[in-house]
Order: structure tokens, then C-alpha cells, then sequence
């Protein structure tokens, strides 16, 4: 074969090494000839498979514009040390574990009843299309100006995923463990699930449902759904401070975590605010206040800390943080105020 003789030259740190590619054309690269590929495998055909056994990759898989390989029932295993890189076709109907790093700028297809476990690098800048199980294991998960569309089953488990101008598109589950930081367009009309760690969202997210079971939701962002935050949950408006807005019914027996500065400067830069547009609205669990060393209060300045033009029902069942002794609620019937009762400089912000 013509192609298995074509060397490939790689300069490294002014040294040049010599390495023999494997050129699939049209045949199962299980088994295969290079079956640990050491050196690197080019897929250049849409016709390219593995059946039923390992393929372990330590070295550089290549799977050009218009090749494709298919994993039917078996599995690849990209090992630490290890890349692949797309701008063709994956689609895994079988096991695909990636240790080292994904990279796919063309297509990945994830398809039901496979597996496409990451503990390394998978970055999608193409298509990245799940109908399976796609499980983030302590790795990274980047969607950097690409589309990431799940209506299957999505976890991030200790890991981070990082939807940066890209659109994820989720009609099935998406559930959090681990750091999701939302810079770009979360979409659909599944249920986004968080039982610990950390949501920021700081872009649009829309599902049916955001059930906040532990864990913290924070950002300066849009969510467009019900949300729903349990005793183990938080709600942290904006980024210290800022505001959340929330097109949905809210209810809340978990947290409401507030950053105080200062009156002056209103929602956003002076304090954080849950902005709630929807109707059913009902509060209920801790209030708590966080203030910052340089915060300044006066003697009778209302903070507007949570609105609901919706209206809402229900009252704090507790106030707690360091600035909790300082103010008094009032409630109305779209808004909750925290009153200052007692004024503060930036020298004498309580610890506790």
C-alpha cells in the first residue's frame, strides 16, 4: 500500500523525527496493523470501522474533511498522551473513552446506546451531536463556537464544561456536579439538573426545568424556565455583585445569597438582585447577607434586593451572614427590601 510508506516529519525542539503513517482508505482498523498507534493513524475514507475490538490510541488519530470512522460495538481508547482530531466524521455507537486530548472541528456523533466518556480534553468548535450517554468524568468539556446538541443523557461529574459562543442545545438531561460556566446560549426544552458544584451563567439559559438541588447558580446572565432550589441549593446573583434574571416561576427553600456594597451604586455594581418575571413565585428558606470589607450602609437606605412584578408569596424563614443584624425586611407585593437599621463603615464590617 502506497500510502504506508509516506513519511511524516515532526520538528521538535529543533529535532526531527521520522514517523510512518498508517493511511486507512477503506477497511476495520480493528484489528489493525498498528493497533496501539504509537505513530499516527490518517483516516482518509467514510467507510472506515471498528467492529468489536479495543483501539487504543497513545499516538495521533487524523480524520480528515472527508473521511469518517464509525466505533459499532466496540470501543477507542484515546489514552493520556494521546489526540484525536476531527474534521470528518465520529460517530460512536459503541464505547469511546477519551483520557488525552478530542479535538473536532467537523462532526462527533454520540448515538443511542453509546458511551463517550472524557476524562481529558474534548473541544468542539463543529458539531458535537449526543443521543446517548455523554459523561464529563473530572475533564473538560469546551464548546467553543460550536454546537453542542444533547437529547440523551449529559453529566458533568467533578469536571468543567465551558460553553463559550457556542450553542448547547439540550432536550434530554443535563445534569451538574462540577463547574458549568455559561458565556453563550444554553438551549431547550430539557431539564437542567444540579445536585453540587457551581453554575455561572452569564448568557442565556432556557429549559423547562433548572432544578437547583445543591450546590450554587450565580451570574449576571438570563434563565427563561422554572426554577427550583432546594434546601441544599443557592441562588448567588451576579458576579459580586449583580443580578440574575429569571423569566419563570421561582421557589426556593434553599438560599438566597446577596452582596451588599453599597445604595448608591443600585442593582448590579452596588448589590446583587433576583430579578423573577414570571408568576407563582414563593419564597421561603434563608436569606443570607454578604458584606464586603469596604461596604458603607446609612441609617435608613432600602435595598431592593429580590423583584417579582409578578408577584410572589411566602416570607425568609431566616436571615443569616455577617450583615444580618443590620437590617430589617420589608416586604411588599413585588418586591423584598432589606432597610438598614444600623450604619456601617468600611472599618467596622462585622466578621460574622
Amino acid at each position: 500500500m502506497e500510502d504506508r510508506k509516506k513519511i511524516l516529519i515532526i520538528l521538535l525542539a529543533g529535532i526531527a523525527f521520522a514517523i510512518t503513517p498508517f493511511v486507512v482508505h477503506a477497511q476495520q482498523i480493528s484489528p489493525n496493523p498498528n493497533t496501539t498507534n504509537t505513530g499516527c493513524l490518517v483516516v482518509n475514507t467514510s467507510t472506515a470501522y471498528n467492529l468489536d475490538n479495543p483501539y487504543e490510541n497513545s499516538g495521533t488519530v487524523c480524520i480528515t474533511d472527508i473521511g469518517a470512522l464509525t466505533n459499532n460495538s466496540g470501543a477507542v481508547l484515546n489514552n493520556s498522551g494521546g489526540t484525536v482530531a476531527n474534521s470528518g466524521t465520529l460517530t460512536n455507537l459503541g464505547y469511546l473513552a477519551n483520557a488525552g486530548a478530542l479535538n473536532n472541528s467537523g462532526a462527533l456523533l454520540n448515538n443511542s446506546g453509546g458511551t463517550l466518556a472524557n476524562l481529558g480534553t474534548l473541544a468542539n468548535l463543529g458539531y458535537l451531536t449526543n443521543s446517548g450517554t455523554l459523561a464529563n468524568s473530572g475533564g473538560y468539556l469546551e464548546n467553543i463556537n460550536g454546537t453542542l446538541t444533547n437529547s440523551g443523557t449529559l453529566t458533568n461529574s467533578g469536571g468543567y464544561l465551558e460553553n463559550i459562543n457556542g450553542t448547547l442545545s439540550n432536550s434530554g438531561t443535563l445534569t451538574n456536579s462540577g463547574v458549568l460556566n455559561n458565556y453563550s446560549i444554553i438551549t431547550g426544552t430539557g431539564n437542567y439538573i444540579q445536585t453540587a458544584g457551581q453554575t455561572t451563567n452569564n448568557g442565556t439559559l432556557s429549559q423547562t426545568l433548572i432544578d437547583i438541588r445543591g450546590g450554587i447558580l450565580s451570574g449576571n446572565g438570563t434563565i427563561t424556565g422554572n426554577v427550583r432550589v432546594d434546601r441544599d441549593g443557592t441562588v448567588h446573583p451576579g458576579n459580586s455583585p449583580g443580578v440574575l434574571t429569571i423569566n419563570g416561576a421561582y421557589k426556593n427553600t434553599g438560599v438566597l445569597s446577596i452582596d451588599m456594597l453599597n445604595a448608591a451604586g443600585g442593582p448590579r455594581t452596588g448589590y446583587s438582585q433576583l430579578q423573577v418575571n414570571g408568576t407563582d413565585s414563593t419564597l421561603g428558606g434563608i436569606l443570607q447577607i454578604n458584606l464586603f470589607p469596604d461596604t458603607v450602609l446609612n441609617a435608613g437606605e432600602k435595598f431592593d434586593i429580590f423583584n417579582a412584578p409578578g408577584g410572589y408569596t411566602g416570607t425568609f424563614a431566616s436571615i443569616t451572614g455577617n450583615g444580618a443584624s443590620l437590617f430589617a425586611e420589608e416586604y411588599t407585593s413585588t418586591d423584598v427590601f432589606l432597610v438598614v437599621t444600623r450604619g456601617l463603615g468600611p472599618s467596622s464590617v462585622p466578621l460574622h
